[in-house]
């Protein structure tokens, strides 16, 4: 009887080994999966911090060439109204000076 009570202990004892070694498995399992899910929540963050930069750096000078747009628009306009403006006045000046001889 000893001898069987004894196995039975022995197999027992396996079981619970073998419970406890799965256990530990699965623990490891769960903890790689969390430490791989933090790892790529973090590269996930790094790049959409890159793209937002990325975003606002563009838009800044989209903004810039916008403005630098406007503002040689704005040359172009004054330079034609003066150039305009000048011959109209020299014109004037012309035929005034023509009158007064």
């Amino acid at each position: 009887m000893e001898i069987k009570s004894e196995y039975l202990t022995n197999k027992s004892d396996l079981i619970t080994l073998k419970k406890s070694s799965m256990e530990i498995s699965e623990n490891r399992i769960v903890r790689s999966r969390a430490l791989l899910n933090n790892k790529l929540f973090s590269a996930w963050s790094e790049v959409s911090n890159s793209l937002l930069m990325l975003l606002r750096i563009s838009s800044f000078f989209l903004s810039s060439l916008h403005i630098f747009i406007a503002i040689v628009s704005l040359c172009r306009f004054v330079s034609k109204l003066s150039s305009k403006t000048i011959g109209q006045l020299s014109l004037f000046l012309s035929s005034s000076i023509s009158i007064t001889d």
